[in-house]
């Protein structure tokens, strides 16, 4: 049996545990990526040496986190194949990638400085046209590009001045036959509420009194905003304001990175962003959560006293010159 006979018939005995967008991505995803190098193969060849080769070069023309993806799906059929009794050429288990280390400035997330982001909030505010508000509700939300897209009126609890994320969107063509596909949030955890800071409720508040239709990000004629179209007028707005570019995750980043240095409590970051632990939060700002830990410690420094630290020093290692003079004495 050739391998794409083999993962399409793994991609169909698990359709009943996908949602119907996850199946599909990974549809498209086969068929653009890796069927057309590896979908010709006879399964007794597909060994680890050509699927290493595979991922190595997808790594390098797409991302390591494609790359990441890709092998995820290869494994997965793999073992399936296995479980039904195929010869395989390759040990699912056995199969390694490990990418090349970035430079630490490459790891970190990139988000908005203080300067920049007042720059873009003036814009917002004052200039860009009223579906770009949503930069601001990332900003003061954390939440992801297809969490703001997705939320409609009903979500937002106006009374308690609170936000329920249950649902996010992406472009493509859904099960019925609309150009847009609203789904389940990310993970169990992605499902959260978020407080909404009183300015930001006060402003939504008269958005909604404008709004023509029931999202909050919304056209003119109160249809919903594509993925692609938003990210084009945010890139723009990024160029237009000499700010250096960044995808609308880059917000989400920039969030979480002035919750901190608000001193926000990583446990309440970590909750608002809705990642599935506190683990994962501090190992995705761990760079800024050094800088706001040594700047805590500097601050509980200022409680030792300089004047007696330096008596204690002089007392403790006195100058050449002074003890020369105790022994004149």
């Amino acid at each position: 049996m050739n391998y794409a006979k083999c993962f399409n018939d793994w991609l169909v005995a698990i359709k009943p545990e996908l949602k119907g967008s996850s199946f599909c991505r990974y549809q498209r995803f086969a068929e653009s990526q890796i069927m057309p190098e590896l979908g010709g193969y006879d399964l007794e060849e597909l060994n680890s040496r050509v699927i290493q080769g595979f991922i190595v070069r997808k790594s390098e023309e797409c991302s390591v986190s494609s790359a990441k993806g890709m092998l995820s799906l290869i494994r997965r059929s793999l073992l399936y194949a296995e479980e039904e009794g195929m010869a395989v050429g390759a040990n699912p288990e056995r199969i390694r990638f490990k990418p090349r280390k970035r430079d630490e400035e490459e790891k970190k997330k990139r988000c908005l400085t203080k300067a920049e982001q007042q720059r873009l909030e003036e814009y917002i505010l004052k200039e860009a046209p009223r579906k770009m508000f949503g930069v601001i509700i990332c900003l003061y939300t954390g939440l992801r590009a297809g969490e703001l897209l997705a939320l409609e009126w009903t979500d937002i609890d106006f009374e308690h001045g609170l936000l329920s994320v249950n649902k996010s969107c992406r472009d493509g063509y859904g099960e019925d036959g609309s150009k847009r596909i609203v789904d389940t949030p990310k993970t169990r955890s992605s499902r959260r509420t978020i407080p909404l800071p009183r300015a930001l409720l006060k402003a939504l508040r008269r958005m909604r009194k404008e709004s023509k239709g029931k999202f909050v990000i919304e056209t003119k004629n109160g249809e919903p905003v594509s993925m692609r179209s938003y990210l084009y007028s945010f890139s723009k707005i990024l160029e237009r304001l000499n700010i250096p570019h960044m995808g609308l995750h880059g917000l989400r980043h920039t969030f979480a990175t002035r919750a901190i240095e608000c001193k926000m409590d990583v446990k309440t970051i970590s909750e608002i962003m809705g990642h599935s632990s506190v683990s994962v939060t501090l190992n995705i700002y761990a760079h800024s959560l050094e800088e706001h830990k040594a700047m805590m410690m500097n601050k509980l420094g200022k409680m030792l006293d300089l004047h007696s630290t330096e008596n204690f020093y002089e007392l403790q290692y006195p100058r050449k010159s002074d003890k020369k003079k105790t022994l004149i004495t």
